[in-house]
């Protein structure tokens, strides 16, 4: 039993394993590149390296300077915001039918009335305040506008 613990201990973490795996990918390319270049002649190197010198000057100039948004036929540069339009806040219809909602909220009364009555239900009860100190304000707002829609639907017929 100890000689497993031990293997669990010697096994390496994920994240070391991906940096592992990202060496050994690093290593495996120099080695190609060397093995590419180990080809090439004096001249051939000194080509190569200028080029790619080159290559990379003129993609910076171009970024540089915007040239590569108008060598593409693309804009880079953000239109001025001319105004700001106000968030428009609208709260979440429920169903004329809500009697579901109205049995949800009646046996969570319920559930939370049982937590009063007995020593271990009312430190469970304060446990949850706690964690959510919000939860009333929030039943007692779905309750407020259940019956608000409950009333406004009424008005209109």
């Amino acid at each position: 039993m100890n000689d497993k613990n031990q293997n669990k201990a010697d096994r390496p973490s994920l994240p070391q394993q991906i940096y592992a795996l990202r060496l050994r990918t690093q290593l495996a390319w120099v080695e190609w590149m060397e093995a590419k270049a180990a080809r090439l002649s004096r001249k051939g190197q000194y080509l190569s390296l200028g080029l790619f010198i080159v290559v990379s000057a003129g993609f910076c100039t171009l970024m540089l300077f915007g040239g590569l948004g108008n060598l593409m036929g693309f804009t880079a540069k953000p239109e001025a915001i001319r105004s700001v339009a106000a968030p428009r806040i609208s709260s979440p219809k429920v169903p004329p039918d809500d009697s579901l909602l109205q049995e949800r909220l009646a046996i969570f009364h319920h559930y939370w009335d049982s937590l009063s009555r007995t020593a271990s239900g009312r430190k469970t009860r304060d446990s949850l305040m706690q964690a959510r100190p919000g939860l009333l304000d929030s039943i007692r707002i779905a309750e407020q506008l259940i019956a608000t829609q409950k009333h406004d639907s009424d008005e209109k017929k």
